[in-house]
């Protein structure tokens, strides 16, 4: 249960830290609109970022249905460790040995999405503004001002 709920805290700082590039994303395409044209590296950087970034969020939340049925299926992972939390924390037994496995597959799994989170965040971020400096794309939150 320990492990559960340290997994599902730091879920929800990267949900957050995710939304962030998600939402920083979206100024800077703002930012290349308002300038006009941005060289090809730049518009493919922010593509790349965003396919990952979506990606990310489909791991961990699902993907959006519009309120339809969707396929089975493995859940995502946020609802998979809520799930086992709720198991486990219901039971009067010790946890399982399926429950045990799920617990480390699940470990795994957020600690792949954790590292795709930080790589956006901390490097591919950074050098997306850069580009953007270079290139004399107007400022835009969250970038130090020239």
């Amino acid at each position: 249960l320990q492990s559960l709920n340290q997994m599902l805290a730091t879920s929800r700082a990267a949900l957050s830290t995710t939304r962030d590039v998600e939402s920083r994303l979206q100024e800077i395409r703002q930012a290349i609109e308002t300038h006009g044209e941005a060289p090809e590296s730049i518009q493919e950087a922010v593509a790349e970022i965003a396919k990952d970034v979506d990606a990310i969020l489909i791991t961990m939340e699902g993907e959006e249905t519009g309120g339809g049925a969707t396929l089975p299926g493995a859940p995502p992972l946020a609802d998979l460790v809520q799930q086992l939390y709720g198991a486990i924390e219901a039971s009067t037994a010790r946890p399982t040995t399926e429950q045990r496995q799920l617990t480390r597959l699940s470990h795994e799994k957020w600690m792949e999405q954790f590292e795709r989170v930080n790589q956006q965040k901390a490097r591919k971020l950074p050098g997306l503004e850069t580009q953007l400096d270079e290139a004399g794309v107007p400022w835009t939150p969250g970038r130090p001002i020239r």
